[in-house]
């Protein structure tokens, strides 16, 4: 701003506008000290509203009907312990696992026991079939998603033959881990008795 007011007053000085040197000087001024309030007010704005993007709430449902129970009680360290993230696990009524979000599927294991779903607030979910279900190589799985599939909550996203896994001494139990969230981020809801793509079993913000 020195340098435009300093334009100003050594043009009132001069007597002609042709031989006038500072005029269009004081334009490039006004222009740059305009731009600079335009930018540094557009920048404060497009700031306020990224942290008003980043206040949302979300819910995530019951990926099987069945008792809720806490992560914390999965016969599995690196679930109990919350290694991977925290969540829930549901003791499964029957075979048909659906989605607990809306979003893309960003993951899909080989063995079919496990699946990454992203959904479009950012939320990271993992839904993980049985303990140690990994060592099977897919036997008992029938995947109904592929990578890059959208789903909506409720849509179907695996079969699962529990009595095969009993019958080979796995836990059965489905996991539901949010891994991309802040400690006490979210609530979980258990001891109630969920329906599966219905009941709410996780509320989150972020």
């Amino acid at each position: 701003m020195n340098l435009y007011l300093q334009g100003i007053k050594k043009r009132k000085r001069c007597k002609s506008k042709l031989a006038d040197p500072y005029r269009h000087h004081t334009v490039l001024h006004i222009t740059a000290a305009l731009g600079k309030v335009e930018i540094k007010t557009m920048f404060f704005k497009n700031k306020k509203k990224e942290k008003t993007k980043k206040k949302t709430t979300g819910i995530i449902f019951a990926a099987q009907s069945g008792k809720v129970i806490s992560v914390t009680q999965v016969n599995d360290k690196v679930f109990s312990q919350k290694v991977l993230g925290d969540g829930v696990a549901i003791k499964p009524e029957s075979g048909a696992v659906v989605s607990p979000v809306g979003g893309e599927v960003v993951t899909v294991a080989d063995t079919l026991h496990a699946y990454g779903i992203k959904t479009d607030d950012g939320l990271e979910v993992l839904i993980h079939i049985g303990v140690n279900t990994v060592d099977l190589n897919g036997e008992g799985f029938c995947s109904r998603v592929s990578e890059g599939n959208r789903l909506s909550a409720g849509d179907p996203l695996c079969y699962v033959d529990l009595g095969l896994l009993k019958s080979r001494g796995y836990d059965t139990d489905i996991i539901i881990l949010v891994t991309n969230l802040e400690p006490g981020a979210m609530t979980a809801h258990c001891g109630i008795n969920a329906t599966a793509g219905r009941t709410c079993v996780i509320e989150y913000h972020m």
